[in-house]
């Protein structure tokens, strides 16, 4: 039975993964949310410059998986649920998966995904 969510998306408003957690929400499920677009925006806010931001884009990009590694560590989900366009290492994926204690799934605009999900436990 699924108890824990992780949910990996942007949360701006209307955006998919807003209307993700508030469908999610409206089953009854509180999701833990690692929104993976704003931890991007954090850093290369900082720099300000394009140049230096395509420079060190791989080093942010291994920074910021690796925090969503650490958090599924010490939450311990039950199912990843992953919006489409996010952008996570494949080594760490596979990492995901094997301390993770359900599922992984990738999330588009259907909507009927998140009840065949829930379903399937």
């Amino acid at each position: 039975m699924i108890k824990k969510i992780l949910l990996v998306a942007s949360f701006k408003p209307q955006s998919l993964g807003s209307m993700y957690l508030k469908a999610l929400r409206h089953t009854g499920y509180d999701p833990l949310c690692f929104d993976m677009k704003n931890e991007n925006t954090k850093v290369y806010n900082r720099t300000n410059n394009p140049v230096i931001n395509s420079i060190i884009n791989p080093y942010v990009n291994r920074i910021i998986n690796h925090r969503l590694l650490s958090l599924v560590n010490k939450f311990k989900p039950d199912m990843i649920m992953v919006q489409n366009d996010i952008s996570i290492d494949p080594t760490i994926i596979d990492e995901l998966k094997a301390k993770t204690r359900g599922q992984m799934h990738v999330f588009d605009d259907d909507f009927s995904t998140v009840e065949e999900m829930l379903l399937a436990q």
